[in-house]
């Protein structure tokens, strides 16, 4: 199960995360970042910029719901632009209030079932499929209930927006 999703994430060194900056462990702050990674890639033109975007957004102390909403404002945007920075103010505050601020009890309530994290993660404003596909993909890294349920060839086809009959 290993190799497959090492396989499957490109390796632990390459993944976006660990690109990101994020030290992923099933714990609030690093899925509260990775939360954030989605929503750069359903915003930016690439992955590769939502990786720096995020990396640099991290290095400058946002790492956590409160640390974004506690945040100067002007400081989020020179980062993010405008609407961005809107965003994730709007993503924080949900994590904050509906989720208690720990994204495991985003699991929780989808049932421990991949799709329906997918389809959860993609109801936060402004990520997307692709967003939700990052999301996905990385976090099979500490929830291993995702882990289970995915293969390379149906992870694949969903990522590109397909339904695997």
């Amino acid at each position: 199960m290993k190799h497959f999703v090492r396989l499957l994430t490109g390796g632990a060194d390459d993944s976006y995360a660990a690109r990101s900056g994020i030290r992923l462990k099933d714990r609030p702050t690093p899925l509260f970042q990775l939360l954030v990674l989605a929503l750069l890639a359903s915003r930016r033109d690439s992955i590769d910029a939502a990786v720096r975007a995020a990396r640099e957004l991290f290095r400058s102390g946002l790492k956590s719901p409160r640390a974004v909403l506690e945040s100067d404002r002007r400081t989020v945007v020179a980062v993010l632009g405008e609407n961005t920075a809107s965003r994730l103010r709007a993503l924080a505050l949900r994590v904050r209030d509906e989720f208690d601020g720990d994204l495991r009890n985003l699991g929780v309530r989808a049932g421990y079932d991949e799709s329906l994290v997918a389809a959860e993660v993609q109801t936060f404003d402004g990520v997307d499929r692709t967003g939700a596909a990052v999301f996905v993909r990385e976090v099979q890294a500490v929830w291993t209930w995702v882990q289970s349920k995915a293969d390379p060839w149906s992870f694949a086809q969903r990522r590109n927006g397909d339904r695997v009959h």
